[in-house]
């Protein structure tokens, strides 16, 4: 039997937007099911607006557990990679326009570490207009001007995504990736599960970005921040070892599983580890007092003026030793999965153990990964800003 011709498709990204479902469904990225059974194959050429041409050869195997799996061929001016949901995506050999979309302060910090502010065309959305997002600006300044492609709850606006033509699109939710694959923007899925997902994230961008050993570095500091950390807290016995509560007392929650990671990796020992096994989690009032943290770090402002006057926790060690902390931001709010993440340790580690750690000049920290990775030189008036945690007031 003669093999099929290849069909060539013209489509612009607008034609994607109005095309059917059956039109897109040709193109759909691998599903990771089981089974083996017949095989089908179908080869066509699609030509779009933002990756040039690129030959997509689609191996379908059905059974009752099919298997979808999609082979994308690169252009001389292309190139695939593979993201974090083991898609196969195909981006311009060179990348000069990015748009980051829904957890965009996360994604900024990452896009930001690898150099590559300048190159950033969409603008932060309207909920990240207010004094506490500063530092975002401050590393990138031409972000300020530039089209919001989120509107106020952080909606996607797929139209003015559309309009800044991204080369490729950063995202960290999977609903998400469906709707900008079917509008045929190269979109790239990053995620942060587990703490150690970051070298794996910091590794894909350094392969998109041409930036290997930008990546490496910062997965080298990464590490020896980490290390340095353990060779402070290594002394101190277990029996020691401080207890924390990272989150909030007004609203009686742990707003970040990622806390349990830097409690720990910090040398302390987080009251809400053994029950915290979702992102955020509830406790009660009458769970503070038995666990009666001996540091609390807050991960919102105003909670250190609350604290003063709740007579519920007068009585915890934390809040009679004054031994309660806002945690900072800079870019985004460390006490979050953030690419500032060890900082983060560094910091909380000199406020459980203060002089275990006078040898570390959390100041030195600071101002060394602005300039490093942000290429962004900060003054000590500067550290004093993101140390505080509360920018709008400072």
């Amino acid at each position: 039997m003669a093999k099929p011709k290849k069909k060539e498709k013209q489509f612009t990204r607008r034609d994607f937007l109005k095309a059917s479902g059956a039109t897109l469904a040709s193109v759909v990225f691998f599903n990771a099911l089981g089974g083996c059974a017949r095989t089908t194959t179908l080869t066509e050429t699609v030509t779009s607006t933002a990756t040039t041409s690129a030959t997509i050869t689609k191996t379908a195997t059905s059974t009752a557990a099919a298997t979808d799996i999609t082979t994308l061929t690169p252009t001389p001016t292309t190139r695939v990679i593979t993201d974090m949901a083991g898609r196969q995506v195909i981006l311009p050999t060179a990348i000069s326009r990015i748009a980051t979309v829904g957890s965009v302060g996360v994604l900024n910090g990452f896009v930001f570490a690898m150099g590559q502010a300048s190159k950033v065309v969409t603008g932060l959305p309207p909920n990240f207009d207010v004094p506490s997002w500063k530092y975002q600006y401050v590393v990138a300044p031409n972000i300020k001007d530039l089209p919001k492609v989120q509107a106020q709850g952080s909606a996607l606006q797929i139209e003015e995504l559309l309009k800044v033509n991204p080369d490729v699109v950063f995202t960290m939710d999977l609903t998400t990736v469906t709707t900008l694959e079917n509008a045929n923007l190269a979109t790239v899925y990053l995620s942060w599960t587990q703490a150690e997902d970051v070298k794996q994230c910091m590794t894909l961008l350094g392969e998109i970005f041409g930036e290997e050993e930008r990546a490496q570095a910062y997965i080298q500091y990464f590490d020896d921040s980490l290390n340095k950390t353990r060779a402070v807290t290594a002394a101190i016995p277990e029996a020691e070892r401080v207890r924390v509560f990272y989150g909030t007392l007004s609203g009686l929650n742990n707003p970040h599983l990622i806390s349990e990671w830097w409690i720990d990796a910090a040398g302390g020992l987080s009251v809400t580890r053994d029950i915290h096994t979702t992102e955020s989690i509830t406790v009660h009032s009458e769970d503070m007092v038995l666990w009666n943290p001996q540091v609390i770090f807050f991960s919102s402002a105003g909670e250190l003026e609350a604290i003063e006057t709740d007579a519920r926790f007068a009585q915890l060690d934390a809040v009679k030793n004054k031994r309660c902390y806002l945690i900072p931001k800079g870019v985004h709010t460390w006490g979050n999965r953030n690419v500032e993440q060890p900082l983060t340790v560094l910091w909380a580690g000199s406020r459980m153990y203060p002089q275990a750690f006078e040898s570390i000049d959390i100041y030195t920290e600071v101002k060394d990964f602005y300039g490093r990775f942000y290429n962004t030189a900060i003054s000590d008036d500067q550290v004093d800003e993101i140390l505080s945690g509360d920018i709008a007031s400072f």
